[in-house]
């Protein structure tokens, strides 16, 4: 079994290192929807440093997944609306590392931290036809709560939550 070392990016060059990892993860799904950083460059591929750095302004903490001391995925615990809900953003493993189980790793450990801060849920934001990533959510235990179209975007959103 591939030994997974999860860790809180907490240098500035872990936050380059977390851009790069969030970048090339979402370059694939970019890719496969025909998105650009023209048409639609509020899409998770096309996050700047700034994003990152704006998250970390509010309060957002970064975790990094390794295997075999390599990079190979990060995700965000990010404030959200509610105090008691933060979210869950910018999940993101590299390809070459996909169907190892780093995903639901990263999502183990956003619960785990959610929870010691004293949250009640987590949430997540995707696209909404998206079945193959919406049925993993739902099997790491987040459930549907709505739908979103918003103008700026090509999809519509599906918000789901999952009790922490």
């Amino acid at each position: 079994m591939t030994h997974i070392a999860m860790t809180e990016a907490s240098a500035e060059s872990e936050l380059d290192l977390c851009l790069d990892l969030i970048r090339s993860a979402f370059a694939t799904v970019a890719e496969e929807r025909g998105f650009t950083e023209a048409t639609v460059p509020d899409h998770t591929a096309y996050t700047s440093r700034l994003d990152l750095e704006q998250l970390q302004a509010r309060g957002a903490r970064f975790f990094l997944a390794r295997v075999d001391d390599q990079p190979a995925g990060c995700v965000v615990l990010a404030p959200g609306r509610r105090a008691d809900r933060p979210t869950l953003q910018k999940l993101a493993v590299l390809p070459a590392h996909r169907q190892g189980g780093i995903g639901r790793t990263l999502v183990q450990r956003v619960i785990a931290e959610a929870r010691l801060a004293g949250a009640e849920s987590l949430g997540i934001a995707i696209i909404d036809d998206d079945t193959r990533l919406k049925a993993w959510c739902e099997g790491q235990g987040f459930v549907e709560e709505r739908t979103a179209d918003y103008p700026h975007l090509p999809f519509t959103v599906c918000y789901l939550a999952r009790p922490v």
